[in-house]
């Protein structure tokens, strides 16, 4: 079930969810949890990197996210931020709300812009001020397929006590000259994650297995 919604969503197709099939796609990550690494997110989500347990092709990836703040706290860095790759996210279980904006540089204006530089640690540059203007404003419940472009500025909301997204990627070379763009309102932008927290494969599995207890 895992590998034909990731196959859906790399063909650029809408995939069909019935009701029990999120719990199917559980069931496959956990059982193939021992080719899977796990860590928090500053962004405020469990992050399952699926690479070992579906066929991808170059500048490839699959990941599944569990939304829930109790479980990983969003960093003080912010939410607002753009990809160097092309996004396609469909909802497993329950709500996201799904902000695109337009960022123009602005000396006056009221967001801090750093460029992540990905390593073992994040490196994070200066990348001056900008001013954000509303591009659209969607919600999207389980079942629902969005995509991001590559370089789209966006914030994602949680709307339910907890969601599950899986997460197609397609790198954009292009785009990946310069590093990941994060915004932060204020004059000043807050630090961001360097290092970011592993889970135990006991934990990832008990965050997974309590998924499959909810209704």
């Amino acid at each position: 079930m895992l590998a034909q919604l990731v196959d859906d969503l790399k063909a650029g197709r809408i995939p069909i969810v019935a009701p029990k099939e999120p719990d199917l796609v559980l069931t496959d990550l956990v059982r193939g949890l021992d080719r899977v690494d796990v860590t928090l997110h500053p962004l405020g989500f469990v992050h399952y990197d699926l690479q070992n347990l579906t066929p991808l092709g170059a500048g490839e990836f699959a990941r599944l996210h569990v939304w829930n703040p109790k479980l990983s706290p969003p960093d003080a860095g912010g939410a607002i931020h753009d990809h160097t790759w092309n996004l396609s996210s469909l909802i497993l279980k329950g709500s996201v709300r799904n902000i695109n904006l337009k960022p123009e540089p602005d000396e006056s204006g009221d967001f801090t812009g750093l460029r992540v530089r990905y390593g073992l640690t994040n490196e994070f540059e200066p990348a001056g001020r900008y001013k954000l203007t509303l591009i659209s404003d969607d919600i999207h419940s389980a079942g629902s397929t969005y995509r991001i472009p590559s370089r789209i500025v966006h914030e994602s909301k949680l709307l339910s006590e907890c969601a599950v997204t899986l997460v197609v990627g397609s790198s954009d070379q292009q785009a990946d000259v310069l590093g990941p763009l994060i915004l932060t309102k204020g004059s000043a932008a807050a630090p961001g994650t360097r290092v970011r927290q592993v889970l135990s494969r006991h934990d990832a599995q008990a965050i997974l297995e309590s998924l499959l207890l909810q209704p």
